[in-house]
């Protein structure tokens, strides 16, 4: 993927988990380093190219609205 963004790849069930670091902005010193935020879609009706998109929208939208300070960049294809 990339050195931010961590995805565990379907195994055995019908969903697709990653994980972001996200510096947090007004957190207590010593807490701002990039806690990781973790986001799964488990969907046995969706495709897993449709599980994919929506984990990337999600985690990007989750990323820009709580303004991560180290700026993860998560890409919209997560696996090759």
């Amino acid at each position: 993927m990339n050195d931010q963004v961590f995805v565990e790849p379907e195994t055995g069930h019908s969903g697709m988990r990653l994980l972001v670091p996200c510096g947090v902005h007004g957190a207590p010193a010593g807490q701002q380093a990039d806690a990781p935020l973790q986001l799964e879609v488990a969907d046995p009706g969706l495709k897993a190219e449709q599980r994919q998109a929506l984990l990337a929208t999600l985690s990007r939208t989750l990323v820009d609205e709580l303004a991560c300070t180290n700026d993860p960049a998560v890409p919209a294809r997560l696996v090759p």
